[in-house]
C-alpha cells in the first residue's frame, strides 16, 4: 500500500486537498478530525433535482403560496445587458421558454459581458431555480442554475445540503467545498471494511458501509439516502452499546475488586443507635443491591439516581460504613467546597461514637483547596499510612500526590459535574494496582433512560423514588417581574413564621461582571424591602471560600434568615428550616437547574414553596415554566429537558463535550438506541469475546479506545 494512500483514519491535516489550516478549523468547530469524521458529517437536507417540474406547474404552486421550484428543459430568448438607474448598475436579463411555450423571466443582478456570451452559447439547457417576486409587477427567477443539455440527456441529481457554521464561512470553508471534499474522499478511500454483522444488515435492510457513504452524500433516491443515514445512526449506537456491555461484562467477570465477607459492626451500630427514622423501601432495596456488589469480588460501578431529598447521601453513608467496617478507606468527592464542608460536618455527626472492631473511632477528614501547608502535608501522610478512614473533598482529591493505603470505595456526588477521566483518576488512588476500588456515583439530576444507556451504559443503575416519611411536595408559583413585591411579601410572611428563605439570581458564564452587578443590585433591593430588622446574607462565586463558608454557616445556623445567592446553592446544600425559595429571572435557568434549586426547600416536614419570577417569556422558557408548575417528578422533567435542550447541555460540558453523539440523536432515535442495545446484548451473550466477529472486535478496541477508556475490554 502506498504511503500516501488515504484511509478512513487519515487525519484531515494530511489530505493535501484540504490543508492544515482548514483541517484545524473543521476540528475546532465541528469536531471533525479524520476522513471518517468528515464522511459521517451527514447532510442536513437534500435538494431533489431528480424529477422535472414545468414552468406552468411551478407558477401554479407560486400562486398558492408554496415553495415553487422550476426544473425543466428550456431555450433562452431576449438575452440582454441592461444599465439600471441605480448608480449605473448592470443587470443581465433573459426569457426562458419551455417545450410547451410557457415563459418565465430570468435575471442576474451582477451583469457581465462574459455571462451574456455564455448564455447565448447554451442552446438547449436545463433550468433550475426558485420563483420569486422580482418587482411589484413581475415574478421570475434570480440567478438561476443553467446546465447545457448534452446529447439530449438531462443530468438529474439530488444535491446534499450541509449545515456550515458562520465561523467556518469566515475561514472560507463553503458548502460546495465540503461537498467536493467528501466526493473526492469517497473515491480515494474506495471500499471500506464492514464490521456490522451480516444478519443485522439484513434484519434492517441496511446497505453496506461503502454504499452507505456514497448514498448518504450523493444518493440516487431520497429513500436510499434516508436508509443510509439510518444505518450510520444505528452503527454509532450499536458500537457504543456493544462496547459498554463488554466493559460491563468484563467488570463483573474478569476485573478484581475488594470482596467483603460481612456487613461489619459499624452499620449495625449506626442503624440501631443513631438512625433517627426507618429507611424507605427504596433505600433498603438499594442498600441490598450495593451490599451484593461489595460481596461479589468484582468492582462495583453503580449509578444511584434519586430526586432531591430522597435520601441518597444516607445510602452512600451506609455503603461507606460497610467498607470501613471491613477495614477499607473510602473517599467522597463533591463538586464545591460548600457541599464538601456540609458532607464533612454531617459525617462527623453521623459517625460520632461509632467504634471499629479494634475499638478505634471512625476517622473523617476534609481535603479542599483551602487546606494548605503543614495541615495538608500531615493529612496526606495520615491518609497514605491508613490513619484516615473517610476522606471528603473536592477536585483536590484527584491531585497527584494523594495516595490511599487501601482505598475500597469511591463515592462521587453530583456526578454529572465530573468527567469520566476525573472519576478514573480517583479510582487509581489505591495502592494496589491489581484491584479496582468500588464506585458509587450519585445524581439528584434524574437522567432520561436513553441518555443513561448512552453515557452510563456500563454502570448498574439504582433509583430511589420514595421521599422520606413526613416530606410534603413543593408548591410552585409563577410571578412576573411586576409582581415581585407580592412575592417578597410572601417571603416576609414565611420568615415571620420562623422559617428561612433563599433568593436566587442567575449566574451567566459569559459575563461574570454582569452576574456580580445583578446580584449586588438585587441584594440592595432586598435589604431595602425587608429593612434592618431582618438578617440577610449574600453568597456568590466572586467571594473567597472562607466568605462563602461563613455566609452558608450563618444561614444554616439560623443567624441569617434570608440567603441571597447565585445558583452556587444548587448542589446539595441542606438547611431544613429553609422552606421558601425565590428564583429571580427563572427563564434564564435550565429545567433541571430549576428542579435542583426547588429541591433545596423540601428537607423538612414544613410546607415548602418555590416562587419563579420571570420577565417576558420566549417559547422554550414558557415550556420550562409550565413544566415546573405541572409536575415535581424529576424524571418527567428530565425527559422534557432533554427534549428542550439536548443531551450536551443536560450533561454539562465536562461530561459530554460538544455533544454525546456525532450523527444519532438521543431524542428522535430512542427506538434505534433500544434496538441497538438489544442486538448488542444478544451478540455479547452468544460471543462474549467477539471471536466470531473479529472486525467488530477490532473496531471497538482500536477506534473507540480514547473516547471511553475501552482499553479495559482487552
Amino acid at each position: 500500500m502506498p504511503k500516501d494512500k488515504i484511509s478512513l483514519f487519515t487525519p484531515l491535516s494530511d489530505v493535501k486537498k484540504i490543508g492544515t489550516s482548514k483541517a484545524l478549523a473543521l476540528s475546532r468547530e465541528l469536531g471533525i478530525s479524520t476522513v471518517e469524521d468528515l464522511l459521517l458529517y451527514a447532510p442536513s437536507r437534500y435538494i431533489d433535482k431528480s424529477s422535472m417540474i414545468s414552468i406552468k406547474e411551478a407558477k401554479e404552486r407560486f400562486k398558492e403560496g408554496e415553495h415553487a421550484i422550476v426544473h425543466t428543459k428550456v431555450r433562452l430568448e431576449g438575452i440582454a445587458m441592461i444599465k439600471t438607474k441605480n448608480k449605473g448598475k448592470i443587470i443581465v436579463e433573459a426569457v426562458a421558454v419551455d417545450d410547451e411555450g410557457e415563459k418565465i423571466r430570468l435575471v442576474w443582478f451582477n451583469g457581465a459581458t462574459w455571462l451574456v456570451k455564455w448564455l447565448k452559447s447554451l442552446g438547449e439547457a436545463v433550468l433550475y431555480g426558485r420563483i420569486q417576486q422580482l418587482s411589484k409587477n413581475s415574478i421570475g427567477i434570480a440567478h438561476p442554475e443553467l446546465r447545457k443539455v448534452k446529447d439530449g440527456k438531462v443530468d438529474n441529481t439530488i444535491i446534499p445540503v450541509y449545515h456550515i457554521p458562520s465561523s467556518l464561512v469566515r475561514k472560507k470553508i463553503s458548502e460546495s467545498q465540503i461537498r467536493n471534499w467528501i466526493k473526492y474522499l469517497i473515491e480515494e478511500v474506495g471500499d471500506v471494511e464492514e464490521f456490522i454483522p451480516d444478519f443485522l444488515l439484513k434484519k434492517y435492510g441496511f446497505p453496506s458501509r461503502s454504499e452507505a457513504f456514497r448514498q448518504m452524500h450523493f444518493p440516487e433516491d431520497i429513500s436510499i439516502a434516508t436508509k443510509s443515514k439510518e444505518r450510520f445512526k444505528y452503527e454509532e449506537l450499536f458500537l457504543l452499546q456493544t462496547a459498554l456491555l463488554i466493559a460491563k461484562k468484563n467488570r463483573v467477570t474478569v476485573e478484581k475488586g475488594y470482596r467483603i465477607e460481612k456487613s461489619g459492626i459499624l452499620i449495625h451500630q449506626f442503624v440501631n443507635e443513631k438512625l433517627p427514622f426507618e429507611l424507605t423501601d427504596d433505600q433498603k432495596r438499594v442498600v441490598k443491591e450495593i451490599y451484593k456488589d461489595l460481596r461479589s469480588g468484582h468492582p462495583m460501578k453503580r449509578l444511584l439516581q434519586g430526586d432531591v431529598g430522597s435520601g441518597k447521601t444516607l445510602v452512600a453513608l451506609l455503603a461507606i460504613l460497610i467498607m470501613v467496617g471491613n477495614g477499607y478507606q473510602c473517599a467522597l468527592m463533591a463538586p464545591t467546597e460548600v457541599l464538601a464542608n456540609q458532607h464533612y460536618k454531617n459525617f462527623l455527626k453521623y459517625v460520632e461514637g461509632l467504634k471499629k472492631e479494634d475499638g478505634q473511632p471512625v476517622r473523617v477528614q476534609l481535603l479542599t483547596g483551602s487546606v494548605k501547608g503543614k495541615k495538608r502535608k500531615d493529612l496526606l501522610t495520615a491518609l497514605r499510612e491508613g490513619y484516615i478512614d473517610i476522606l471528603i473533598g473536592t477536585h483536590a482529591l484527584i491531585e497527584d500526590p494523594i495516595q490511599f493505603k487501601k482505598l475500597g470505595l469511591v463515592v462521587v456526588d453530583e456526578q454529572h459535574r465530573f468527567g469520566v477521566a476525573q472519576r478514573a483518576r480517583l479510582l487509581a488512588k489505591s495502592s494496589d494496582e491489581n484491584i479496582i476500588p468500588h464506585l458509587l456515583v450519585m445524581s439528584a439530576t434524574p437522567i432520561p433512560r436513553t441518555l443513561a444507556l448512552t453515557v452510563y451504559g456500563d454502570l448498574d443503575v439504582s433509583i430511589i423514588k420514595q421521599l422520606p416519611p413526613g416530606r410534603k411536595p413543593v408548591i410552585t408559583k409563577h410571578f412576573y417581574e411586576n409582581q415581585r413585591v407580592e412575592a417578597y411579601k410572601f417571603v416576609k410572611y414565611q420568615v415571620d413564621q420562623g422559617r428561612q428563605a433563599y433568593i436566587i439570581f442567575p449566574l451567566i458564564e459569559e459575563s461574570e461582571n454582569f452576574d456580580y452587578a445583578n446580584i449586588q443590585e438585587g441584594y440592595e433591593r432586598i435589604k431595602n424591602f425587608f429593612g434592618p430588622s431582618y438578617s440577610i446574607a449574600i453568597m456568590h462565586g466572586r467571594m473567597k471560600p472562607a466568605e462563602k463558608q461563613k455566609a452558608m454557616e450563618d444561614f444554616a445556623s439560623g443567624k441569617a434568615q434570608i440567603l441571597v445567592a447565585t445558583n452556587v446553592v444548587e448542589v446539595g446544600v441542606d438547611v431544613p428550616n429553609a422552606t421558601t425559595i425565590v428564583i429571580e429571572s427563572a427563564e434564564r435557568f435550565g429545567l433541571s437547574q430549576l428542579h435542583q434549586l426547588r429541591g433545596r426547600v423540601c428537607r423538612s416536614s414544613h410546607q415548602p414553596y418555590c416562587i419563579l419570577i420571570t420577565g417576558k417569556l420566549g417559547p422554550d422558557s414558557r415550556k420550562r415554566i409550565k413544566a415546573m408548575l405541572e409536575t415535581s417528578d424529576g424524571f418527567k422533567l428530565a425527559e422534557k429537558d432533554l427534549e428542550l435542550r439536548g443531551p450536551g447541555d443536560l450533561l454539562g460540558v465536562q461530561q459530554s463535550g460538544k455533544d454525546v453523539m456525532k450523527i444519532a440523536d438521543l431524542l428522535t432515535d430512542r427506538d434505534t438506541l433500544l434496538e441497538a442495545r438489544q442486538d448488542a446484548a444478544y451478540i455479547i451473550t452468544k460471543d462474549p469475546e467477539l471471536k466470531k466477529l473479529p472486525e467488530l472486535r477490532e473496531r471497538i478496541l482500536k477506534h473507540m479506545g480514547e473516547k471511553l477508556f475501552w482499553q479495559r475490554i482487552a
